[in-house]
């Protein structure tokens, strides 16, 4: 068992190390596909937008549905959402009928398709948009800072600008102003 697990975990890591160095580039056909760092092609410029890879998985976008690929070009999450975000810390915002919610890496719908936007989760919360006011989530879908803001920037280092009205400030974690 200890071998299978490890097996897995170092195809994991191999292909997750393949992935930071594929870029997407515009093939002659207009369709875009994946260049190694060599410039060698790895997948073929097939899809209507590529994306960056992101924890092993890219969106792609074809006829106007995305869905995520590894970096063998395998469709891993098929074409279902509207809009695609890239992965972190395991999740992905992603948009079904005009709302958004987050997947993990199997595809499966763990935070409900409820909010008008919805960012990359940084430090263990995410930002996402109700009444067109921003807050933040954590992974457990449960809303933590309430979305009363105008506009908000990701958490780093424990804090978050935001704007409320003409002011700009810091929020911590807890929603508090900090300086």
């Amino acid at each position: 068992m200890k071998t299978i697990l490890l097996f897995s975990f170092c195809c994991s890591l191999f292909l997750n190390v393949q992935a930071q160095n594929l870029q997407s580039f515009k093939g002659a056909n207009r369709k875009y596909g994946y260049k190694n760092s060599k410039g060698d092609t790895v997948i073929q410029a097939q899809y209507d937008i590529a994306y960056k890879f992101s924890e092993g998985l890219a969106a792609v976008e074809l006829d106007n549905q995305c869905g995520y690929i590894d970096p063998t070009g395998k469709l891993v999450i098929p074409y279902r959402f509207g809009s695609a975000g890239n992965f972190s810390q395991g999740f992905a915002s992603v948009e079904l009928n005009g709302k958004w919610g987050f997947i993990n890496k199997a595809g499966k719908n763990v935070i409900p398709y409820q909010y008008e936007m919805a960012g990359e989760f940084h430090e263990g919360l995410a930002a996402v948009v109700l009444q067109n006011k921003y807050g933040f989530i954590n992974k457990a879908g449960k809303i933590i800072i309430p979305c009363k803001y105008d506009y908000v920037f990701d958490f780093v280092a424990g804090k978050a600008a935001v704007e409320l009205g003409k002011r700009k400030f810091y929020i911590g974690k807890t929603g508090s102003k900090i300086k």
